[in-house]
């Protein structure tokens, strides 16, 4: 290969500048002669060649062969032997530094050519594999996968860092171990090892394997999810030389999708516990409608009949068979966080104590409740008739959870400061901010329930009990949530069950109206004749109500105009109603809703005094149009004698 530089090590300057002036001719550089090891050295380092042709028994020094060792050590230089002896421990010693070729003197020119020029061919092949295999080891030590390479027999041949920090081997002592040794890892579906795949890789040219759900145990006993893609190194076709392990640590992408899930799963899980609720309470206001004209009906009825008439205490019977239904609707409102509640400081301690003594009879005989109740408890800013239903009911169940043995149920109440974290842990808990809250905590060592119960323990008539019915935790969840509260259940079959409610331990009341109380609906209110008479406009898009709602006004000594939506209600307005002492409009209407009426109403006639009806909670109604400046408020179904008790405070 013309061009290239050579140097000629040899101590007889004749035979050198013969093979100078020979190489010269043939297009080679020969621009320094050395004779011995000082001047070989020097000569290197300021020309820097492409071949030494070195003598191997030089006149003084250090022979050809020591200066080779050199040469190939510092430069990795190709060298071609020159001598005139051929003895075999010459020869031995000079094969052992593989060296480009080996001419015995006398040569012929032709024959020193074709040497140099095979030597310059194959020191070139060798330069471009050596840059080759440069580039992928420094490629495998700086990619992010492990790498393990064995050789035939299966023993580790290569490894790079990361493989290393993986299997807890260090290179240097992973290298010529038993690769089954170093890669201890399985298949988690079909508890496969890695090293039984290598083998099989070894045995078979063609098998490439790509594993996922691998556990790779290190020399210090961690565990690493990995996958693993195994590829056999092929010397001849179908002669395997080897087989490549890469190994790809899964171990955050595997917690990342398993995050990903359980946030898609709790996803779901919202949304289709936020669509029963908004079915149950769409089912509720619709029921409470139905129940509204039916009941008043029979009130009516009940209130032109003598009590000692046998009619009359037939509508009795159906009367209670209503206010039953309109329980279960309570019910479904609880559920759907919209139940009517009246909010008051509770002492959460004393709710359950009463709750406690009150079912102890109730109980089998053989269940005990055991109380651990926390001093000095803040209170509790709530329903006390909600809170109690879900003392109740939590209870109820965990006695129902013993069939057959003694039953001991713990009770426990306390303060818990509970971190977003812990709240994800919650059912809903996700919608909360992390602070203080109270807790109740009852616990059961009864039959537990498996992951298939606990995922429908909440769902509206869900129940495991062959005469189960009603509404029970779907309520109790209900309520909790509508309390600004969030629930916890943990279980397993024949190890019991632990409910936590937690509930704000300084939650705010919701400001503006409620619905009249208990007392209120059943105690005889002082009415002022002359304070009920004047006109009532009455706005509702079911026709029973209008004519209940008509008919009780008029008892009352009220004259009652009716409208069947907002746009009527309006004309009516405006042809002008003579000594208009208020205003009751139903909140749902097609069309124009309750509140844009009652926009428009304030609008165009301030100072009319506007009360709104809905199947929904007072409370939620109050809090969403408090801009409305209602004077008061009516949750479906209603009786005659609250009615009036509304009025009178409307009046006022």
């Amino acid at each position: 290969m013309p061009g290239e530089r050579i140097l000629i090590v040899e101590d007889e300057a004749v035979i050198a500048m013969d093979m100078q002036g020979l190489l010269e001719s043939l297009g080679y550089q020969v621009p320094i002669i050395a004779g011995d090891a000082q001047e070989t050295f020097a000569a290197v380092q300021r020309a820097r060649p492409d071949l030494v042709l070195l003598d191997i028994h030089l006149g003084s020094g250090p022979d050809g062969i020591t200066i080779a060792e050199e040469l190939q050590h510092h430069w990795e230089l190709p060298i071609i032997f020159l001598t005139a002896h051929a003895d075999a421990a010459t020869i031995g010693r000079a094969k052992a530094l593989q060296p480009y070729h080996y001419l015995l003197k006398p040569f012929a020119e032709r024959e020193l050519a074709i040497a140099v020029e095979l030597a310059l061919l194959k020191s070139q092949s060798d330069r471009a594999l050596r840059a080759s295999e440069q580039r992928f080891a420094t490629t495998l030590q700086a990619i992010a996968d492990g790498v393990v390479v064995s050789d035939a027999a299966g023993h580790v041949s290569f490894m790079n860092p990361v493989a290393a920090q993986l299997t807890g081997w260090p290179v240097a002592q992973a290298l010529g171990q038993p690769l089954a040794e170093v890669l201890v890892a399985h298949h988690a579906p079909s508890d496969t090892s890695l090293a039984s795949l290598v083998a099989q890789a070894l045995h078979l040219p063609a098998n490439t394997n790509h594993l996922d759900d691998l556990s790779l145990t290190s020399r210090t006993s961690s565990q690493h999810a990995v996958s693993a893609s195994l590829a056999p190194l092929l010397e001849l076709p179908q002669v395997v030389s080897g087989v490549v392990v890469v190994l790809r640590d899964e171990t955050a992408r595997r917690a990342m999708q398993a995050e990903r899930q359980s946030m898609e799963r709790k996803l779901l899980e919202t949304q289709r516990r936020e669509s029963l609720g908004l079915l149950a309470g769409g089912i509720a206001h619709d029921f409470n409608n139905l129940l509204s004209v039916v009941q008043g009906q029979i009130e009516l009825a009940m209130l032109d009949l003598n009590s000692a008439s046998p009619i009359y205490a037939s509508l009795q019977q159906a009367f209670t068979g209503l206010r039953r239904a309109a329980d279960l609707a309570g019910q479904m409102l609880a559920y759907s966080g919209r139940g009517h509640m009246l909010m008051e400081a509770l002492d959460l301690n004393a709710l359950v104590s009463d709750v406690v003594a009150l079912l102890r009879g109730n109980l089998a005989k053989r269940t005990q409740v055991e109380l651990e109740l926390a001093e000095a408890l803040p209170p509790l800013q709530g329903d006390a008739t909600q809170v109690r239903q879900v003392v109740m009911n939590l209870l109820t169940n965990a006695a129902e959870a013993f069939t057959s043995s003694d039953g001991l149920i713990h009770v426990s109440t306390k303060l818990i400061e509970c971190t977003p974290e812990q709240l994800g842990t919650y059912v809903h808990g996700d919608e909360l901010d992390g602070g203080w809250y109270l807790a109740l905590e009852v616990r059961d060592g009864g039959c537990g329930m498996d992951a298939a119960t606990m995922a429908r323990i909440f769902d509206p008539f869900f129940t495991t009990k062959r005469m189960g019915r009603g509404l029970g935790l779907a309520a109790v969840h209900g309520i909790i949530r509508g309390h600004g509260g969030a629930i916890y259940v943990a279980s397993a079959p024949t190890r019991g069950t632990t409910f936590r409610a937690i509930f704000p331990a300084l939650l705010a009341a919701a400001p503006g109206l409620s619905a009249p109380t208990a007392q209120e609906e059943t105690a005889e209110q002082p009415v002022a004749s002359s304070n009920l008479s004047g006109t009532i406009l009455v706005v509702d898009d079911e026709a029973g109500i209008r004519t209940i709602l008509a008919r009780y006004l008029e008892r009352m000594g009220f004259n009652v105009i009716t409208a069947e939506n907002g746009l009527v209600a309006l004309d009516r307005l405006a042809a002008g109603i003579p000594k208009l002492r208020g205003i009751l409009i139903d909140l749902t209407m097609p069309g124009m809703s309750g509140d844009q009426l009652a926009t428009h109403v304030r609008r165009i006639y301030p100072g009319t005094p506007i009360m709104l009806m809905s199947g929904y909670r007072a409370e939620e109604i109050a809090a969403q149009y408090a801009n409305l400046e209602l004077k008061g408020f009516l949750q479906k179904p209603f009786r005659y004698d609250t009615l009036r008790a509304a009025l009178m405070v409307m009046l006022e």
